[in-house]
């Protein structure tokens, strides 16, 4: 129906992968973030967001993530790029492209710790990890996110997997 992605231009920490495991339980599913609060962007810029996050909403995965290469490409820095990359992630995560979508993920989480998406992303980077069956990592990550960001809501969630995973 539609070619592949192409792979994230920027590279990220090496993936260390662990011996495949049958899961003892399933992870809890996470629904999709809803946007927070829009991002501040230029007229032009927001618009092409917006468009781009329509496209994600309807479930046009393919185009959504290319629409927001775009965005990405016009403004590379700021609230609007965490925004952007964190899109670019859970498009890869609905396509079922997890080891893509932990490199974007990890690019919000690198280069915009203090935005708000930071935590949802780590989150569901683990939970790429755990599609993928590298158990190890996802524990990881699930315990630096509790450790990161304690009360956030993510972190209540990754106590749910990690327990889940032991």
């Amino acid at each position: 129906e539609s070619a592949p992605l192409p792979a994230p231009e920027e590279t990220a920490a090496p993936v260390v992968s662990a011996p495949v495991e049958t899961p003892a339980a399933a992870p809890a599913e996470v629904p999709a973030a809803a946007p927070a609060a829009a991002p501040a962007a230029s007229a032009v810029g927001g618009d092409m967001f917006s468009k781009a996050l329509s496209m994600y909403k309807a479930q046009q995965y393919n185009d959504a993530y290319k629409a927001f290469e775009q965005v990405l490409t016009q403004n590379p820095r700021g609230d609007e790029a965490a925004e952007t990359l964190f899109y670019m992630g859970e498009s890869l995560f609905a396509r079922g492209e997890y080891d893509l979508a932990i490199l974007d993920y990890q690019k919000v989480i690198s280069n915009h710790a203090d935005h708000p998406r930071t935590p949802t992303a780590l989150l569901k980077q683990g939970m790429s990890f755990e599609k993928l069956t590298d158990h190890e990592t996802a524990k990881i990550i699930y315990k630096k996110l509790i450790a990161e960001y304690p009360q956030s809501a993510e972190a209540s969630t990754a106590e749910q997997q990690l327990a889940a995973l032991q």
